[in-house]
């Protein structure tokens, strides 16, 4: 009996540990830090430490303007707009295609 409670307490904080870690792993933050601020900066202005070397410049963000979106002018782009972006990258830019990512990693840097 003693062995089932403790195997089964076993199991609970492994599950739990194993359930955090893949929510923090998952956090949109920390994936774009991880991908993405290397170009477009910690804050997303662009000011990233590699944007100095590319042409065109990564896109700021704070700025509100989005080039690839299906909505109207003067309006965010949708969920899905971002998604195709970072999923099939810029063409004519260095932004990189991430479709290798898993979908719920592309997903979380886009609509998280």
């Amino acid at each position: 009996m003693k062995l089932k409670i403790g195997l089964s307490l076993f199991f609970f904080v492994f599950e739990t540990s194993m359930v955090g870690a893949m929510a923090a792993e998952l956090n949109g933050e920390a994936l774009y830090q991880k991908y993405c601020s290397i170009c477009h900066g910690p804050e997303g202005r662009g000011d990233g430490h590699a944007a100095f070397f590319m042409s065109p410049k990564p896109r700021d963000f704070s700025s509100g303007r989005f080039k690839l979106r299906s909505t109207l002018p003067g309006e965010p782009p949708s969920d899905s707009d971002l998604l195709v972006t970072v999923t099939k990258g810029m063409h004519g830019s260095p932004m990189p295609s991430f479709e290798p990512l898993p979908e719920r990693e592309r997903r979380y840097r886009t609509c998280g």
